[in-house]
């Protein structure tokens, strides 16, 4: 029997560390919430706690699978980069990064509930451990999603079209659609979590319908939502420019009308710039993943009751 090739080799080598570091994100979320004293209690009164703090683990499940990936497609794109535009993505996360903050700072304080929290005093401090540890790969994921945008305009610069080019291409724009599904993913199941939190709550006797009314979740859920948008639509329309110049280049100087619209059709479905219907919305869902995650968690009344 042969031995396992390079290739076998390295694909090995990622699917281990890729379930190691969900493992690794899995278990940095259980500890936060398992090492609570006021979590044991309040487990105790409802099993639906259970239920929340699986959806917290899987957060981080979730969010750490894709942290590799993720990783390796901006060290892969970041070094291409020019310092200019090193410079201007770094402080546009920065940028992300300051309105996360602000959000998790301005919000509690600004909207104080009368409830009794799962975790105690120590409920805001461990919310706040879990979603540095959700949000790292996440933004790493969106730092990815604005290198691939910057790849394919830079790649399509020149005005010329290869093989090779177009390859490249579709690569990079199948990898800003796969890291939106992604940050997607993480952030609806973060949405879901906390509509859970808010379901638990109420079947415990920690808050009620007055205290914790439901628009508070549909509104964490419209934020992420919005900054979800804010970081995907530049990158994509920047692919999308690249792609334009793309298929300009692709179809040269044909001159007759009827042979360019046939090629037109045919080049512009190959470089994905005439989104059919079920690819638009399987990327709406993306996007649109943490707002219906709000609307989800709000539609199971029942598991609130006693």
């Amino acid at each position: 029997m042969q031995g396992a090739t390079s290739e076998e080799k390295a694909a090995g080598t990622v699917t281990f560390g890729m379930v190691t570091l969900a493992i690794v994100g899995g278990l940095a979320c259980s500890l936060t919430l398992s090492t609570s004293g006021d979590f044991a209690d309040a487990f105790g009164r409802s099993a639906l706690y259970l239920a929340w703090s699986t959806l917290v683990v899987a957060q981080g499940v979730v969010a750490w699978s894709g942290l590799l990936p993720s990783f390796w497609t901006v060290r892969g794109l970041w070094l291409k980069a020019d310092a200019s535009t090193r410079t201007w993505l770094g402080a546009t996360l920065g940028v992300v990064i300051g309105l996360l903050a602000l959000y998790s700072l301005f919000v509690p304080r600004s909207f104080e509930l009368n409830v009794r929290w799962p975790l105690g005093d120590q409920q805001t401090a461990r919310i706040g451990v879990i979603s540095a540890i959700v949000m790292t790969p996440t933004l790493v994921a969106v730092f990815g999603m604005w290198l691939s945008a910057v790849a394919a305009e830079r790649l399509t610069g020149d005005g010329t079209a290869t093989t090779k080019t177009i390859s490249e291409y579709l690569g990079l724009r199948g990898t800003l659609q796969g890291l939106l599904w992604f940050v997607g993913t993480v952030i609806g199941i973060a949405v879901l979590s906390t509509g859970m939190l808010r379901q638990s709550m109420l079947a415990s006797g920690f808050a009620n319908e007055e205290t914790y009314p439901p628009p508070l979740v549909l509104a964490y859920g419209a934020f992420f939502t919005m900054l979800l948008l804010a970081c995907y639509l530049p990158a994509y329309a920047i692919v999308q420019r690249a792609g334009e110049r793309l298929k300009a280049a692709i179809l040269g100087e044909i001159a007759d009308v009827k042979e360019w619209g046939e090629s037109n059709a045919r080049v512009a479905k190959l470089l994905g710039l005439n989104l059919s219907v079920d690819k638009s919305i399987k990327d709406a869902i993306a996007i649109f993943a943490p707002l219906v995650a709000g609307f989800v968690a709000n539609a199971l009344p029942w598991l609130s009751e006693k």
